[in-house]
């Protein structure tokens, strides 16, 4: 993973400061932190760690908003369809069945190469 974006608008009394955490660290340090716009905003996170690029399970990320100046400010996502988007590259691990297939060939490869090699030489 390498980053993600937020599309989303916050009120003039909603919460201004926001922080991206994650369960990879037990959601205790942010990931990155940012300012909201009021009149909306894309925002790019970064998840540049390097604990991100060998993860083998889920991950659960937390948007946590703060500094409210009302207890009826408002934050909404805008509606484009596309309003969070994780950017990066999976890549597919092999199943231990693709492996034993693998090597089902290797090894059918061999005995047909000893037997064209033993009728040669006969």
């Amino acid at each position: 993973m390498s980053s993600l974006d937020i599309n989303f608008d916050t009120s003039a009394t909603g919460p201004q400061n926001w922080g991206l955490f994650s369960s990879v660290d037990g959601f205790t340090s942010a990931i990155d932190t940012f300012t909201a716009d009021v009149d909306g905003a894309s925002h790019n996170l970064s998840i540049g760690d390097a604990s991100y690029d060998t993860l083998t399970s889920s991950v659960e990320f937390s948007l946590v908003g703060h500094g409210a100046s009302s207890g009826s400010g408002t934050t909404a996502f805008v509606g484009s369809g596309a309003d969070i988007v994780l950017n990066g590259i999976t890549l597919a691990i092999p199943e231990p069945s693709t492996y034993a297939l693998i090597f089902r060939g290797l090894a059918l490869g061999v005995v047909m190469l000893k037997r064209r090699i033993t009728a040669f030489s006969s």
